[in-house]
C-alpha cells in the first residue's frame, strides 16, 4: 500500500523511535497542510471581502443608476406631459386667434361694403350736384349773354342815335 510506514520491531512491538519520528513527521505535514490551508482561507477570505465590497460597490451603483433611469422616465414623462398640454393650449389658442381674425374680416368686410356703398352713394349725390350746378351755370350764361345781348343791343341801338343825331347835326 502507498503511503504505509514499515516500522522497525522491537522487543514487545514497534520501535518507540520510529513511531514517535512517523508521527512527528505526521504532525509536522498537518501542520503544514493547515498553515496551507489557513493561509488559503485567509487568501479566500480577504478575495471574497473585495468581491463583497465591489459587489456593495456595484449593487449600490446599480440603485443608483436605476433610481436615475426612473427619475429620468419620470422627468420625461412629465416633460412629455408638458410639451403635449402646451401643444393643445397652442392649438386652442391658434383656434381662437384664427376665429377672431375671421371675425375681424369679417366686420371689416362689412365696413368695406358699407364705405363702397356710401362712396356710389356719394358720387350719385356729387353727379346730381355737379349736374345742378352745371345747369345753373348755363342758366347764368345764357342769363349773362341774354343781359349783355341786350344790353349791347341797347347801346347799339343808342350809338346808332348817338349816330343818327350827330349826323343830323352835322346835316343842320
Amino acid at each position: 500500500m502507498a503511503g504505509e510506514k514499515h516500522f522497525g520491531s522491537a522487543l514487545f512491538g514497534f520501535s518507540k523511535q520510529d513511531v514517535n519520528s512517523y508521527i512527528e513527521d505526521l504532525v509536522k505535514g498537518y501542520e503544514n497542510k493547515i498553515k496551507g490551508y489557513e493561509e488559503e482561507i485567509d487568501r479566500l477570505s480577504k478575495e471574497n471581502r473585495d468581491l463583497r465590497e465591489k459587489y456593495e460597490k456595484i449593487a449600490a451603483e446599480e440603485e443608483r443608476i436605476y433610481q436615475e433611469k426612473k427619475r429620468i422616465a419620470e422627468v420625461l414623462l412629465q416633460a412629455q406631459e408638458k410639451a403635449q398640454l402646451m401643444i393643445e393650449e397652442a392649438r386652442l389658442k391658434a383656434i381662437d386667434e384664427r376665429n377672431k381674425i375671421q371675425e375681424i374680416t369679417e366686420k371689416e368686410k362689412e365696413k368695406l361694403v358699407d364705405i363702397k356703398e356710401e362712396i356710389r352713394t356719394l358720387k350719385t349725390v356729387i353727379t346730381n350736384t355737379l349736374k345742378k350746378f352745371e345747369v345753373q351755370l348755363d342758366n347764368i350764361v345764357n342769363e349773362s349773354s341774354e343781359i349783355n345781348y341786350s344790353e349791347n343791343k341797347s347801346l347799339d341801338e343808342n350809338d346808332a342815335l348817338g349816330e343818327v343825331a350827330a349826323s343830323s347835326n352835322l346835316d343842320k
